[in-house]
């Protein structure tokens, strides 16, 4: 896990190559400064692999992120480097009424090929056949 320093809070970006997908796994406190360091390494990962399709497990994260920061998130993907044409899969577990909310916010600007899943096959599945 690459850790973020002073955020008690790790995630891991890597290319499964085999596959052709980006799996990101994110642990800890999910906040705003931790969701942009996370999307940066997932966008420097899909722009040096030319790999468009991405899985994000945040099962073992907590959301710390509020509404306004969402949105404003939601504003920033294009500057972050995330591609409308990318596909991506959040996989996660819990409450989803934040994910959905993040779901619509990327669908308003644009980024239709975004799905949540709690099972990490269906997703992979998703990602693969698509």
């Amino acid at each position: 896990m690459h850790p973020l320093l002073g955020s008690g809070m790790d995630f891991h970006v890597e290319v499964l190559g085999e596959v052709g997908v980006i799996s990101g796994k994110v642990e800890g406190d999910l906040t705003l400064v931790v969701a942009r360091e996370y999307l940066k390494q997932v966008n420097r990962a899909m722009r040096d692999s030319g790999v468009e399709r991405i899985v994000s497990d945040l099962r073992s994260s907590s959301v710390k992120i509020n509404k306004v920061e969402l949105e404003s998130l939601s504003k920033e993907l294009v500057q972050l480097g995330t591609k409308k044409v990318c596909r991506r899969a959040i996989v996660l577990s819990g409450d989803v009424n934040v994910y959905k909310q993040w779901e619509n916010l990327n669908l308003r600007e644009g980024f239709h090929y975004l799905k949540l899943f709690v099972d990490k096959d269906q997703a992979m599945e998703w990602l693969v056949e698509h």
